[in-house]
């Protein structure tokens, strides 16, 4: 009979064995605007359904909590220029708008990135009592203008998470705990790439030729937590150590007559997530009654640190700290830094329902202020 210390060494052999190969391709994640008013992911601090991409091992002291559904959504940049270049790529090739064009690639220095993010309405599921389940999805897109060229992706994730927490190490004030998640997904991706006046003149062809990505698998992540007495806790949570996907690419002229039908191209392949650690650490004090603090520093993504590609980032701009006070379990006000930006934020526990607003800044590039932008979350959260 396996105790629950072989299956621990277990569980880590297997993730272990999942950092010999990864592909670059994005991680399964909560659009959480609660988050994202206090800094970003912060594992050593999550006490609601958020924890499911948050850190598995923070499953054990959660009371209990239900997701219903969720409407939330997150504008990235300028939106009303993107409606401006919307307009200008939108005329026929014999009217081209090339002073508009121009316009719209001369502000900020003629990089401009947009974009938005959408979470829900699937956002069900509960955690609590050592245990995580969720069904979710995500809809987001972006779009990064750098002089007349352009990058714009869609994309759509839905997938399944369950995950468990377990006691690792007791004694007196002194409490480890370990948890994991194991995720089944399914991805989709478009992807457009070329200049402003190519894309107006050869808006057609270039349309029905963009590649389309469908994936399909899962993944795993690991989690830890170290609590000490009520008051600190840090974290560790190895995301993503396994995730083989099965990817099948489609254009998108072809897409709805093959890839709906369920015929596979010859272009496939298995791609895996890359790998993400990240550590942090908590100190959550109650001073008054009705009032409860929670202080917050995080490094996410070591790995990052011993990587040298064309898009490792500063390691300056994955560090994260953040504060959330709560007045009589009403009002959250919630302040930040990550990206080397500040996050600001606001939520309302109506008891019905939970509204949450952000507003944060994000680095797109792989240096401070290279790639610059802000954004503006608003969300309704059914979670009792």
């Amino acid at each position: 009979m396996w105790t629950k210390n072989r299956i621990f060494i277990f569980v880590l052999f297997i993730f272990a064995s999942g950092l010999l190969h990864a592909e670059d391709f994005g991680p399964l994640k909560i659009n959480s605007i609660r988050q994202h008013g206090y800094g970003g992911q912060h594992v050593a601090y999550s006490d609601d359904f958020d924890a499911i991409t948050t850190n598995p091992a923070l499953y054990k002291d959660i009371k209990g909590q239900i997701a219903i559904l969720e409407f939330s959504i997150s504008l990235i940049g300028d939106s009303l220029g993107m409606a401006e270049l919307g307009t200008a790529l939108t005329n026929s090739s014999e009217n081209i708008n090339l002073d508009l064009i121009a316009e719209f690639a001369g502000k900020s220095e003629g990089k401009i990135p947009l974009g938005f993010d959408l979470q829900g309405p699937l956002a069900s599921g509960y955690v609590g009592k050592g245990f995580g389940i969720g069904l979710l999805n995500r809809t987001y897109a972006n779009m990064r203008l750098m002089g007349i060229s352009l990058n714009a992706s869609a994309n759509e994730d839905v997938w399944f998470n369950f995950g468990m927490a377990f006691d690792l190490f007791n004694y007196e004030d002194h409490d480890i705990d370990w948890g994991f998640n194991a995720k089944l997904a399914g991805r989709f991706n478009l992807l457009m790439k070329g200049t402003l006046l190519d894309m107006a003149e050869h808006m057609d062809t270039m349309f029905n030729t963009t590649p389309v990505t469908l994936g399909f698998g899962g993944g795993a992540d690991l989690g830890f937590r170290y609590k000490w007495g009520d008051n600190f806790t840090a974290g560790l949570v190895l995301d993503d150590a396994i995730s083989p996907y099965r990817i099948n690419r489609y254009e998108l002229e072809e897409f709805s007559e093959k890839a709906l039908a369920g015929s596979y191209t010859s272009a496939f392949n298995f791609w895996t997530v890359t790998p993400r650690l990240n550590l942090g650490a908590a100190y959550a004090i109650q001073p008054v009654r009705f009032i409860k603090l929670g202080f917050m520093a995080d490094y996410n993504d070591v790995i990052n640190l011993f990587t040298n590609t064309y898009n490792t980032r500063n390691p300056i701009l994955n560090m994260g700290i953040g504060a959330e006070a709560v007045f009589y379990n009403f009002i959250s006000l919630r302040l930040g830094l990550y990206d080397m930006l500040p996050h600001l934020g606001l939520g309302l526990d109506c008891k019905i329902f939970k509204l949450e607003a952000a507003y944060y800044g994000r680095e797109l590039s792989t240096e401070p202020g290279g790639l610059s932008t802000y954004a503006f979350d608003l969300g309704i959260l059914f979670r009792y």
